[in-house]
């Protein structure tokens, strides 16, 4: 699947493109071809054929926002590889400016720079989305899509959400135990890049089993947080269709805030087609959720190297040393420095002691978890395991950097981070959006949740209560998850 920037909707240029207009009957047969096997796969072995081909002929990538050139059999990565995107050279080169993304048919014009609307091949596109539905015996709800005079009727109905609107902020009744599902849940409703995927209804639901699909659940849940009602929401219907990927029982038992956002994961990755092995799933959940890691291992006696098997990662463990540390500390111990095997053999030369591990990003999330542990382990002379909670005050901002910690390979980062461009490093800025904290001891404590609704605009949601809190307030609390994303 390609990157996070098409899980939004693209910036469509409102008015019909001049260049496009000039070639329409040009482009139009290769449009129906390449909606018929590469969109929407309504023909023969569609699907088998997209699979093998739609990859692009420079890089070999599937991944980067795949185009197909409407003027020629080329298909090349939109996205920038090396400080280039290959479709976008192709199109300088042969003067081929017309080409359509192969995930959903949005046509983009290399002169304009942009994403195009034309009526003509949107009405073509609309009607073989229909057809596919109708092939895939789908039952699932088809999004509406208006015409050009329906979405004229609609501009005087608009209204403009205001400064001062509490929109998506909602209360959860806590039905027992149930603190740490509503934080996870509050953080869900509050991810900009789930928020915005939900409300532009881009869900395509393929379970056909009676078993309610969690995407679907998902979908109903940021209907009702978006839809303006503020009384507590009954959240009993959710609970129904997550139970069978928790392993406690919900509103019954008490369970690990990070585990709950793990089986959520779980749960949602289910309700996708795709392969869910880690390294081959291409689902929405995994671009947002899951990174990679890369862990290198080198000789200081011999200088021999090897780098293991990729890491796939939806959080990351901070490893705290005391109150006075901070999150910049913390991910340059874990990131930029190396760490010494111990009483390890280099396979080389052999030697014991002189081989050291080096953790670095090769791909980031949409969406980071970075997760404390604040719970520490005891045991006494009789072996008995008691949990103790543990501070985990330090200190984090409310935006972070994350380009000194891919490795040379990664998103295109520069190997030495101290020269990365301010352009470079925007790409990787994420933001604070979310902080879940506990409150109490091991035994009786409580969670809640600080949540941001929009810019500069932080609440704290306690169950079926909402407290408006500043910035301060949330930057200075004990957190056990931290949420950041980047703003695409």
């Amino acid at each position: 699947m390609e990157s996070i920037d098409a899980l939004s909707e693209e910036t469509v240029s409102s008015d019909s493109c001049a260049h496009l207009n000039a070639v329409v009957d040009a482009v139009k047969n290769n449009y129906h071809i390449v909606l018929a096997y590469y969109v929407t796969c309504i023909a023969e072995e569609a699907s088998k054929r997209k699979a093998d081909d739609a990859y692009c002929r420079i890089c070999e990538a599937k991944n980067r926002r795949i185009h197909s050139c409407l003027e020629c059999a080329f298909f090349g990565c939109f996205d920038l590889v090396g400080g280039s995107s290959h479709m976008k050279d192709h199109a300088e080169k042969n003067d081929h400016y017309f080409a359509i993304n192969i995930n959903h048919g949005c046509l983009f014009c290399f002169k304009c720079d942009d994403y195009v609307y034309n009526k003509t091949f949107e009405d073509i596109v609309i009607d073989y989305k229909v057809e596919a539905r109708k092939i895939n015996g789908s039952q699932s709800y088809l999004p509406w899509m208006p015409k050009a005079e329906e979405i004229s009727l609609l501009k005087d109905k608009i209204k403009k959400i205001s400064d001062k609107s509490y929109i998506g902020l909602r209360g959860i009744v806590n039905i027992g135990s149930s603190c740490y599902v509503n934080c996870i849940i509050q953080v869900f409703m509050h991810n900009p890049v789930l928020r915005d995927f939900f409300l532009s209804d881009k869900h395509k639901c393929f379970i056909k089993d009676p078993d309610p699909c969690l995407m679907c659940e998902m979908f109903v849940l940021f209907q009702e947080f978006y839809s303006g009602i503020t009384l507590p929401y009954d959240p009993m219907r959710f609970f129904h269709a997550l139970q069978k990927f928790c392993t406690c029982r919900l509103g019954q038992e008490a369970q690990d805030c990070f585990e709950l956002f793990q089986d959520i994961l779980t749960g949602l990755q289910s309700s996708f087609q795709e392969t869910h092995e880690t390294d081959n799933c291409n689902c929405m959940i995994h671009q947002i959720f899951y990174g990679i890691n890369e862990i290198s291992r080198e000789c200081s006696q011999c200088n021999s190297s090897s780098v293991l098997p990729l890491d796939y990662f939806m959080d990351i463990l901070l490893d705290l040393k005391g109150n006075d540390d901070s999150l910049v500390e913390i991910l340059k111990r874990k990131f930029l420095t190396s760490g010494l095997l111990s009483d390890f053999a280099c396979p080389t030369c052999m030697e014991i002691n002189t081989t050291y591990l080096r953790q670095t990003i090769k791909k980031l999330p949409a969406v980071i978890c970075f997760r404390m542990n604040c719970f520490k382990c005891h045991s006494d002379k009789s072996n008995t395991i008691t949990f103790k909670k543990k501070s985990t005050a330090f200190a984090f901002e409310d935006w972070i950097d994350m380009s000194n910690y891919l490795n040379s390979k990664g998103d295109s980062k520069l190997s030495n981070g101290s020269h990365i461009s301010n352009s470079y490093a925007i790409v990787n800025r994420y933001y604070l959006f979310g902080v879940i904290f506990h409150k109490g001891d091991f035994k009786g404590g409580h969670y809640s949740v600080y949540v941001k609704q929009r810019e500069n605009k932080w609440f704290e949601c306690d169950d079926m209560y909402v407290y408006k809190r500043s910035l301060e307030d949330v930057l200075k609390c004990e957190p056990f998850l931290l949420f950041y994303y980047k703003q695409l």
